[in-house]
């Protein structure tokens, strides 16, 4: 389900600045809080259409969304995605896209509902459960007062009344990627 949140093209964008900078006698710079910055602090995309497609992963020849398509008609497990892609070739107004929207949402609800538990069988040991969660990805872009990017920072990210990292659900983070091309950039994948 992370690969699904990545996916994902309907973004919100939130805008915070630091306010509170301090100073330590180390010279490192903290800043006790972010607040939403003034102007246009929260905007979002526009809806884009996303269609989970059952059974199916990012990549591999066998489970791959486009990979795994064999070329000839009729094959009962291409159906869905081919099915998928038609839906979409079909759209020729903003009312229909808006129903196709809305239409693969409920179907990927579904589907994410579906595969939730997966479970695996073995013969002499106990059965195995795997939960898939669905994910949210956040991506944190850390640019100083004028806009350039700030290369060297600490992202902490806290709960409880302590403001405690440890405080934070277990599995709530479940990946963390820096970009390597910049620095400022650092994408968490939350559960």
């Amino acid at each position: 389900m992370v690969r699904v949140a990545a996916a994902n093209l309907s973004s919100t964008r939130v805008r915070l600045q630091q306010v509170e900078v301090t100073k330590s006698r180390g010279g490192d710079y903290s800043a006790s809080e972010l607040v939403l910055e003034d102007g246009e602090a929260v905007t979002h995309s526009p809806k884009t259409a996303l269609r989970v497609i059952s059974g199916r992963a990012h990549s591999g020849k066998e489970m791959g969304i486009m990979r795994s398509v064999k070329s000839r008609a009729g094959v009962r497990r291409d159906s869905e995605t081919v099915n998928a892609i038609v839906e979409c070739f079909k759209v020729t107004n903003r009312r229909e896209y808006t129903a196709l929207c809305k239409r693969f949402d409920a179907e990927t609800a579904q589907i994410q509902e579906n595969e939730r538990k997966e479970v695996e069988t073995r013969m002499l040991l106990p059965d195995n459960f795997f939960i898939h969660d669905r994910y949210s990805m956040v991506i944190f872009r850390v640019r100083d007062e004028a806009g350039h990017v700030v290369g060297d920072f600490d992202l902490t990210l806290t709960a409880g009344p302590n403001n405690d990292p440890n405080h934070l659900p277990k599995g709530f983070a479940i990946d963390r990627q820096a970009n390597k091309r910049d620095g400022g950039t650092l994408t968490y994948y939350f559960n």
